[in-house]
């Protein structure tokens, strides 16, 4: 996504801006807190812990680029012999999703708890994370889109690659 946001601001990756590829989340916290890079994308808790040391956010990606998925992913084998385990996987979750996105309290204690990080971090995390929870399950059509066309240009493919070949929506749709 990086790339695509680069794009959106008319910057050409690599030759505007250099990119790094320096692993998780806590690689790119030390390299921000020593000053080694400028900028990075940032997912929570880190960025919170960025902020309290006085770094600000340049943007939230998920602002300007829907954000097109986070899920499950399993094999054709799999889906073919067990679709109602993955029906009731699917069910389950998208539960969980509206009873976090319900009970705000609760949902940050379970962080805190699941996570061993203080209320404010677990808090940051939450309000990062709550506004990319899909209420259907499936994936914001423009944030597939763009995947789409970001996986193109950086596969130097001639055509857009189809969704359909990678994504079985008929879960979150039953």
């Amino acid at each position: 996504m990086g790339r695509a946001i680069l794009r959106r601001y008319k910057l050409t990756p690599n030759q505007d801006v250099k990119i790094l590829a320096l692993g998780g989340g806590t690689n790119r916290l030390a390299a921000m807190k020593s000053g080694a890079i400028d900028a990075a994308l940032i997912e929570a808790p880190y960025n919170v812990m960025l902020e309290r040391d006085g770094f600000r956010k340049i943007l939230f990606v998920g602002d300007l680029i829907p954000s097109p998925l986070a899920g499950f992913g399993t094999t054709l084998e799999k889906i073919r012999k067990q679709p109602d385990e993955i029906q009731r996987l699917v069910r389950a979750t998208l539960r969980g999703i509206q009873y976090a996105k319900t009970n705000r309290q609760e949902s940050v204690k379970a962080i805190m708890k699941w996570a061993e990080m203080d209320q404010p971090l677990a808090e940051g995390s939450f309000d990062m994370a709550v506004t990319s929870w899909s209420n259907s399950g499936a994936a914001n059509p423009q944030g597939v889109q763009i995947a789409m066309e970001e996986i193109k240009l950086e596969q130097k493919l001639d055509a857009l690659p189809d969704p359909s070949k990678a994504f079985d929506w008929s879960f979150v749709r039953r």
